[in-house]
């Protein structure tokens, strides 16, 4: 019984610390019983559908589109969430990385791969929080003449761009619900 409680205990805290980053990422005016619903059928739906979170991802767009949210806004928000919910991950791994390197822990069996992805973690978000920010947005307008790759490239850069800009702000501001559901949806999974 014991068992099975702490199970259903820890699925209740990481669909909630889900439900919170969701929420603040895509629409902090948005229903806590709509984000859920959202929420939990993304992630449903990654569960269900081998496509490495496509399928989620996919429903999720669909749903937020129907709701009358805009594909550039959707697609902006797609990368911050990626980014914050990565957050507590890349934070772990330079953590643990620095906590042997110290002697505050002790008994690393592979120190050669701990040092390894703690650097590799810290050059990685190093990268995407000061490269990525500095992707401006194409001021000209698209262009039709352009073929669709170009015009997809193009909208996939801007999206990166702004998308962390978008997460970086969001940290700002509300730093709270952010970094509770990302931790929480790490601590949990």
């Amino acid at each position: 019984g014991y068992l099975i409680l702490s199970y259903y205990t820890m699925i209740a805290g990481w669909v909630l610390a889900y439900v919170v980053i969701f929420r603040a990422v895509y629409c902090p005016r948005m229903s806590w019983r709509v984000s859920h619903q959202i929420a939990v059928a993304e992630q449903a739906a990654n569960s269900l559908l081998p496509a490495s979170g496509a399928g989620g991802l996919a429903l999720g767009v669909w749903a937020l589109r129907r709701g009358g949210m805009n594909t550039e806004h959707i697609a902006r928000r797609t990368v911050a969430f990626f980014f914050l919910t990565s957050l507590a991950n890349v934070a772990g791994v330079v953590l643990f990385a620095v906590l042997y390197a110290s002697g505050a822990l002790a008994n690393d069996r592979n120190p050669a791969l701990t040092y390894t992805f703690g650097i590799a973690a810290t050059l990685a978000a190093a990268l995407v929080v000061l490269g990525l920010p500095r992707l401006r947005p194409s001021t000209a307008p698209p262009n039709q003449a352009q073929g669709r790759i170009a015009r997809g490239l193009r909208f996939v850069r801007d999206s990166l761009g702004l998308g962390v800009r978008d997460g970086l702000e969001m940290l700002r501001r509300r730093p709270v619900s952010i970094l509770a559901g990302s931790f929480g949806v790490t601590l949990f999974d």
